[in-house]
């Protein structure tokens, strides 16, 4: 017996119909699932332009002491001393270091004098049999977050070959070099060691 034809119509429009809703939903599911994929790629790439975004202010916040000079090192206390006879005249002061670098001293130079050199003063032995003995030096550490200290019977700085003569109450400039950080230039107050009391609250400058 054969099928009547209006019911293999409708079986085959039924079967059609079936298998375009099932089309239609994978079409709907790839849709879908494609928008959840760019959606989650969207997602990421927020989160990593968040991240940059961040590091970066982490960065500039970090960079912001130094552009504003909070961590640059400073020099206080610049005196030249007057030799009372014919030795070297001694260049004093004191270094702060406020930032978490440490640092080196290379150098100390001055357009008035043709030389500075770095020294250390130190004391061999006690009692009677102690002697002095100064070390000339190429470089000084300067710490981190602290002071280095140029002063009697420590570091100092020897100068030779004054241009003209150089007199009590004269001033003269005085450039520090340094590894990492910037020169730094100061005015040095001329003195005698009668003068000189680096616990005078004067003589800071």
């Amino acid at each position: 017996m054969r099928d009547d034809p209006r019911t293999q119509s409708t079986t085959r429009r039924s079967h059609c119909n079936s298998h375009c809703s099932r089309t239609r939903c994978c079409l709907y599911i790839r849709v879908y699932e494609q928008r959840t994929l760019l959606l989650s790629a969207g997602c990421r790439r927020a989160q990593v332009i968040t991240r940059v975004r961040t590091a970066a202010a982490v960065v500039l916040i970090a960079l912001l002491p130094s552009a504003c000079g909070g961590d640059a090192l400073r020099v206080t206390n610049a005196v030249y001393l007057i030799p009372a006879s014919d030795g070297p005249a001694v260049v004093y002061f004191t270094i702060r270091n406020p930032g978490a670098t440490a640092d080196t001293l290379i150098s100390i130079s001055s357009p008035a004098l043709s030389g500075l050199s770095l020294h250390e003063t130190t004391q061999m032995g006690s009692g009677l049999s102690a002697m002095t003995h100064m070390s000339p030096l190429s470089r000084v550490a300067v710490p981190a977050s602290g002071d280095l200290t140029f002063a009697p019977g420590g570091y100092h700085a020897m100068a030779t070959g004054t241009g003209s003569p150089i007199v009590r109450g004269d001033s003269l400039a005085l450039t520090l070099t340094f590894a990492k950080h910037a020169p730094v230039t100061v005015t040095a107050r001329v003195l005698t060691y009668a003068d000189y009391d680096p616990r005078a609250a004067g003589q800071k400058h």
